[in-house]
């Protein structure tokens, strides 16, 4: 049992998500989607099935951002591989399958950025664990000025039993820019318990090299963060975003969070 702990190769806090119907970290409404050069989404996560999960059924997902009219962008598993879906219009969009074999009660850090480009195809990375594990054009920009009013961490927007994840995350981030390789394996480098704003050298005593010191700490990633969440940060069922104070909001109103069935555990 004790093997099988969490705590073993990942955060000391974690959100802890039940795999139920309706369990989820529901985002408020966003007015816009980070639209200038792309975005990156990052997060550690542990997938633990409640059971053998039945591949034909289970879609569980890691995140959903989309409009009420299902325009946007989410990220979900079939089996051990993880699916990101870029749609245009209700039914009309992309997907890219990163072939990864996922494995349950393990701790991953993935890193998926969306690169826009103006005049040709735009593309997708994946990384995993620092180091990009797959790519691909995307032929599909989603662009539209409807506020972003269903987005949700660890479920899609229905929140039904198939389709919510069932595990643990550490902190979520997204970023309103393409994150380099070298940014990526710098975070990496931090560990799954770094849940902070990368604005202090001084804040980790791991022994980082200059270059990733320089990645984490020139005040790049720090800027462009567009919103965090962290299982530290949490007020009964209430999720702090905790992005830096002087970073633009994108939220229509306040930009916290609510854990739906979701807890947190240290």
């Amino acid at each position: 049992v004790l093997r099988q702990m969490p705590q073993r190769h990942g955060p000391d806090t974690f959100f802890n998500f039940t795999g139920r119907h309706g369990s989820a970290i529901a985002l408020p409404p966003l007015a816009k989607w980070p639209y200038q050069s792309g975005f990156t989404f990052n997060s550690w996560f542990r997938m633990d099935p409640l059971n053998t999960m039945n591949v034909d059924r289970e879609r569980p997902y890691l995140y959903c951002f989309r409009t009420s009219r299902g325009v946007g962008y989410s990220a979900h598993f079939v089996g051990s591989c993880l699916i990101v879906t870029a749609l245009k219009a209700k039914g009309k969009g992309f997907q890219h399958c990163v072939k990864y074999d996922f494995q349950p009660r393990k701790w991953y850090m993935v890193t998926i950025v969306h690169i826009y480009n103006r005049w040709r195809n735009s593309e997708l990375k994946c990384y995993v664990n620092g180091k990009l594990v797959s790519f691909g054009d995307m032929a599909w920009h989603v662009n539209t000025s409807d506020t972003f009013d269903k987005c949700f961490l660890g479920s899609s927007e229905t929140a039904d039993a198939d389709r919510v994840f069932c595990g643990q995350m550490g902190a979520v981030y997204v970023f309103g820019e393409v994150l380099s390789a070298h940014q990526v394996s710098a975070i990496y480098q931090l560990g799954p318990g770094y849940m902070n704003q990368f604005r202090f050298e001084s804040e980790s005593d791991l022994l980082l090299s200059e270059t990733h010191k320089k990645c984490l700490y020139d005040g790049k990633l720090s800027s462009c963060i567009v919103f965090t969440y962290n299982p530290k940060a949490t007020d009964a069922q209430l999720c702090l975003e905790s992005s830096p104070r002087g970073n633009p909001s994108f939220f229509v109103h306040s930009p916290h969070a609510l854990m739906l069935a979701v807890s947190t555990a240290s």
